[in-house]
């Protein structure tokens, strides 16, 4: 999380927060009376669908730089894919779309396909 300010409800607090949001979502990974306080302002032990869209436009946006995907973020989009399941995409925000296309372009498949992929 660094210096800056979050709203606690923007925040995904515990030691088990998948590495997968870093970079996407503040994360404070601790289990005391701090990381308490968060989750009784409104923080969020497991990812929510919000947490989730920041996560798709975070890597949306890096995608978008018309450079090849690199195996890292490949790696980090299938996993994300596995973690969702049967949750699919978040319904909320149609640029996740833009996001299973890059893993059809990068696995020749969407592992989430189905309506809306």
């Amino acid at each position: 999380m660094g210096s800056d300010y979050y709203s606690p409800n923007e925040v995904l607090v515990g030691t088990h927060v998948p590495r997968l949001f870093e970079g996407a979502v503040p994360i404070m990974r601790r289990a005391d009376v701090l990381s308490q306080a968060y989750l009784a302002l409104g923080a969020h032990g497991e990812p929510r669908d919000e947490h989730w869209i920041r996560f798709f436009k975070h890597v949306s946006d890096t995608l978008d730089n018309g450079e090849p995907v690199s195996a890292r973020d490949r790696r980090i989009l299938m996993e994300a894919y596995r973690q969702r399941g049967p949750a699919g995409l978040p319904k909320t925000w149609t640029r996740a779309h833009a996001a299973c296309s890059t893993a059809r372009d990068v696995s020749s498949r969407c592992p989430m396909s189905g309506p809306g992929c």
